[in-house]
């Protein structure tokens, strides 16, 4: 973070994890190499991906090119991952991407206008559109999408200008039955109803030529058989109504604490709609469908009724600071904000007489030294080192 003279990251085999914005403007990084070996990462054109490459985790800022084509195999664009990019005015979202994180275009600010593909079912706080910690909104940003869309939605919530490229685009099956339709122009069949369920062979057509069998059609014997009739009248049986699961959204993100609402609709269901959650230490449910975040992972959240079932991924992540190093000149003034925080926050300085901090987060730059801010919250410890010259 914040290391400006960083070009090159080299990620060895042995990297399981790496925490989040941890590339926060590196303005002149322009390579991340991974090995081949690495289980959890890869990359592409030195940017950051997940081993899969669904995932965009971080594109190097440092580049000075000035569009960018996000390929269709990924599905997720990460927090932060292309925050404080200078260079792109110009980006292309794949058609399989369904979300964008929190703060993932945030500070971009040659990027003034942006189009967003109809498969896009999540878009994070701050997504694009904002520079300066979300302070200040672009000017004149532009959002082209599909009415009804997650597009729309974000560009009416955050008051940017939306273009409408019409109704999202569907897919419909078409249905064919050649066999019945085959059954209805064959005559011989037309005449014998038991015949024309039973058999397919094309040849059997030629039995009507028999007088024996055509003369027995127009007996009233046959006709007053009630055995036949009965089974020539006989409605078909029809199939119960399948019973189907729809959601709103397939996943969320919260933080510890932090609440989300499954919203699944239900058709042809039997009884109480049920939820499940994969790792209760992760993220519980209740039996509405509130998810509560419990500490930072995934979790899947089953929805089910009456054997029909879909799936709700749950990204649960840690409060964290707008800041966790921090320089002032003595006498000047910053204000620490948190993102993801639930219910009450305390902040407090480990130096009081270098650096002082309000209950609102205002850090206030006292005397040449350095000093440790603490802030409490959900449970954890966020730090944030302050150096005041």
């Amino acid at each position: 973070m914040n290391a400006k003279s960083l070009k090159n990251i080299t990620i060895p085999d042995s990297v399981k994890s790496i925490g989040e914005n941890v590339f926060y403007n590196c303005t002149n990084l322009t390579n991340i190499e991974v090995n081949e070996k690495n289980k959890s990462y890869s990359s592409i054109n030195g940017n950051l991906y997940n081993k899969d490459k669904t995932e965009l985790i971080q594109y190097t800022i440092g580049k000075t090119d000035t569009s960018l084509t996000i390929p269709d195999s990924v599905t997720s664009i990460g927090d932060y991952a292309f925050c404080n990019c200078a260079s792109l005015t110009s980006v292309a979202i794949g058609n399989g991407v369904t979300s964008i994180e929190n703060y993932a275009f945030e500070d971009c600010k040659s990027l003034t206008s942006i189009t967003i593909p109809s498969s896009v079912k999540e878009i994070g706080e701050y997504a694009f559109g904002y520079y300066y910690y979300e302070k200040y909104k672009v000017e004149n940003f532009t959002i082209t999408g599909y009415s009804g869309t997650e597009a729309e939605n974000y560009a009416n919530a955050n008051g940017f200008k939306f273009i409408s490229l019409g109704e999202a685009p569907t897919t419909e099956s078409a249905s064919t039955t050649p066999t019945e339709s085959s059954s209805a122009t064959t005559p011989s069949e037309s005449t014998n109803p038991t015949e024309s369920v039973t058999s397919t062979e094309p040849y059997e057509s030629s039995s009507s030529t028999a007088p024996s069998e055509s003369a027995s059609v127009t007996e009233p014997s046959a006709t007053t058989n009630p055995t036949e009739n009965t089974t020539a009248t006989e409605p078909t049986e029809t199939t119960p109504a399948k019973t189907t699961v729809t959601l709103k959204k397939p996943s969320a993100t919260v933080y510890v604490k932090g609440t989300a609402q499954i919203k699944a609709t239900v058709k042809n269901g039997k009884g109480k709609t049920t939820y499940k959650t994969s790792n209760k230490k992760v993220a519980k449910v209740n039996s509405s469908g509130k998810v509560t975040g419990v500490k930072k992972g995934t979790a899947t959240i089953t929805v089910t009724n009456n054997g029909a079932s879909k799936k709700f991924k749950v990204t649960v992540k840690n409060p964290k600071l707008n800041k966790s190093k921090l320089t002032l000149k003595k006498g000047k003034s910053f204000k620490l904000s948190i993102k993801g925080k639930v219910g009450k926050v305390k902040f407090t300085s480990s130096n009081k007489k270098v650096a002082t901090v309000s209950k609102k987060g205002n850090i206030k730059a006292k005397k040449k030294g350095k000093a440790t801010i603490t802030v409490k919250t959900n449970g954890i410890k966020l730090k944030c080192k302050i150096t005041v010259r």
